[in-house]
């Protein structure tokens, strides 16, 4: 998706959101600028919140703007740091800054939210690009797990096997702004070249066999995670209504 979406077509894509991301509705959504700018997410619902995006579109005064910003909370992309929202519960989330401009002038969107019951709200094209991006985080960590048994099992050296990893990382498509999804699978090679080299803390830097078995058991509780969010999406596919 291009960086830059035009006033209209961002309208149509959050017509449904107003709809739902209302008081009563299965989320409650609002914008406030003090004491920073920030969203308010309120779950309504009967299932905790697993994941959501939220877009923020940069105005357009003399001729600027064009820009947007898209916040995110996904227990399963940024495992273990975002928790699930439990119902009845709310949670802040900081709005980016656009140089030169007014916060009180900005205006959130909710584009999607997901729960752990599996039902989608919002734009189909963001409810979907969660779901893509947590099979794509699972069999991507899959491949980096690979990499690494079979450097502990060829007794691989700690600079051969980061070198294996960054040529992983480097066949990335970086054509235009990065995917959600390939942002996050460099961070899954970066999480496993930054143990490697500070090591984790049973591990030896420079010690593969006592490092890789240590990043193998996080990467495994990872995948666990991601493993039952994926069961939870197979209901029927697209955005749901209240």
């Amino acid at each position: 998706m291009g960086r830059k979406i035009g006033m209209a077509a961002a309208a149509a894509m959050f017509a449904c959101a107003a709809l739902w991301a209302q008081p009563g509705g299965k989320v409650a959504f609002s914008y406030l600028t003090k004491p920073h700018p920030h969203v308010e997410i309120t779950n309504n619902y009967t299932s905790p919140v697993t994941a959501l995006f939220y877009v923020t579109l940069e105005p357009k005064p003399a001729g600027r703007g064009g820009g947007r910003e898209v916040g995110r909370l996904d227990t399963g992309v940024n495992w273990p740091h975002d928790r699930p929202i439990a119902p009845g519960g709310s949670l802040s989330l900081p709005v980016g800054h656009f140089v030169g401009v007014d916060p009180a002038t900005l205006h959130p969107q909710l584009a999607a939210v997901v729960f752990a019951d599996g039902t989608g709200l919002g734009s189909p094209e963001w409810v979907g690009m969660i779901r893509s991006g947590w099979q794509g985080l699972y069999d991507e960590i899959g491949k980096v797990e690979a990499v690494l048994s079979n450097g502990v099992r060829e007794k691989t050296g700690k600079d051969a096997l980061v070198m294996s990893l960054r040529a992983m990382e480097s066949s990335l498509s970086r054509q235009g702004e990065p995917r959600p999804v390939e942002i996050a699978w460099s961070m899954v090679i970066e999480r496993a070249i930054i143990n490697l080299n500070r090591a984790p803390v049973d591990g030896v830097v420079g010690d593969t066999q006592k490092t890789v078995p240590v990043l193998l058991t996080n990467f495994n509780e990872w995948r666990g995670v991601l493993e039952a969010l994926l069961q939870s999406t197979r209901q029927p596919a697209g955005a749901n209504t209240p």
